[in-house]
């Protein structure tokens, strides 16, 4: 595949050499973790309470990987603060839709786990549910399954993917958020044989020179048969004719900027072979340690058969706050402000949790280049 980089951002020469140079002495994980921890407290700043730029028309919310905020009562609440912002500012931001990369919760359909202090699946999806009422009705939000939304199996360590069980259609469907009902065009069946908002096809008007936008949901490593009805869409139907497309699904790119391994299917059966996809928007990959950096990968690529472009974005937050063991991800949100030019798109990183406070709103703003630049999504084909 003929890969063209556009934007993506790695870590300085500095800490690259002082972290992993060939002669450096080898450091612990504590060590690692307390030096990347400087690094990161050097790009917080307050910036004030998030607000539409004059040149901007309206804004998506990205909410990174929520698993880690549901099996915890001290960190539920994070989750709730999280949605209750969106509510709350989506007039005066303009919010035109809710991205939701998938695992939202940490694992489905076991009444207990070898963690005592872990809730039940139950607990946990109504939490989520809660969670997610505070948009119904206000906004229309998208989310995408994640493999820990899945059945027991794979909590148990079985990867076999077959059963793919979920309890995520008995909360989430189109019927509980007016916003989602209208905006909903088309959905696709599951493993199960029946329809569910796990693959789903969106309308969103943009408005200004953006116009209407169709955004993709998929099931986590999705099935042949997903991503050619996805294709088929994409590529016949009158509703997506001549309109740019958004792609959400769990996993796509990695901490590497690289299409997983795992999921080239995705790329090769859908993205390569619809230029309309101009943005995918994925989470799943992360790991154990605080590192901004780690959380916040985008890249532009170019597609091998016709060389139009198409942008990835990876955001996951989990382990920000203190590891899998941490508080979900200190509440860390991505905007994307759509600019009026029809073509722009302004990415920032804000945490309503450190925001909330006088105390803290130093802390509210991601500004690295990784977490705070701009891109462009090519014009629709005609």
């Amino acid at each position: 595949m003929n890969i063209t980089k556009f934007a993506v951002y790695t870590m300085s020469a500095f800490f690259a050499a002082s972290l992993f140079g060939a002669d450096a002495p080898k450091k612990s994980a504590a060590e690692l973790a307390k030096e990347y921890m400087k690094k990161d407290m050097a790009t917080l700043k307050d910036l004030g309470e998030p607000k539409l730029g004059k040149n901007a028309q309206a804004t998506f919310i990205v909410m990174p990987d929520t698993q880690t905020y549901t099996p915890r009562i001290k960190n539920q609440p994070v989750l709730d603060l999280m949605t209750s912002w969106i509510a709350y500012n989506a007039k005066r931001l303009n919010v035109k839709g809710v991205l939701c990369t998938g695992d939202i919760v940490e694992h489905n359909g076991t009444l207990f786990s070898n963690f005592g202090e872990l809730e039940t699946d139950k607990e946990m999806w109504n939490w989520v549910s809660h969670c997610f009422g505070r948009l119904d009705n206000r906004v229309p939000y998208m989310l995408c399954t994640g493999n820990h939304d899945y059945g027991r199996k794979w909590y148990l360590g079985d990867k076999d993917y077959a059963s793919r069980v979920s309890n995520f259609k008995d909360y989430f469907h189109p019927s509980r958020n007016i916003k989602n009902k209208e905006s909903l065009v088309e959905v696709f069946y599951t493993r199960e044989g029946i329809e569910t908002l796990e693959n789903a096809a969106y309308l969103l008007d943009i408005g200004g020179k953006w116009g209407q936008v169709v955004v993709i949901t998929l099931e986590y490593a999705p099935r042949k048969e997903t991503l050619e009805w996805a294709c088929n869409f994409l590529q016949k139907s009158k509703t997506a004719k001549g309109r740019r497309a958004i792609l959400l699904t769990h996993g796509f790119m990695d901490t590497k900027g690289q299409i997983n391994g795992y999921f080239k299917n995705t790329y090769k059966m859908l993205v390569e072979k619809c230029p309309s996809i101009k943005l995918v928007v994925c989470g799943h990959f992360c790991e154990n340690v605080t590192d901004f950096e780690n959380t916040s990968i985008f890249r532009t690529f170019e597609r091998e058969d016709d060389g139009t472009k198409f942008s990835a974005m990876m955001f996951n937050c989990q382990t920000i706050g203190g590891g899998f063991n941490g508080n979900g991800g200190d509440g860390w949100l991505r905007i994307l402000e759509f600019q009026k030019d029809g073509k722009t798109i302004k990415a920032s990183t804000y945490s309503p949790l450190f925001g909330f406070s006088p105390m803290t709103k130093n802390l509210a703003w991601r500004t690295a280049p990784y977490d705070m630049f701009e891109f462009e999504l090519e014009a629709p084909e005609k």
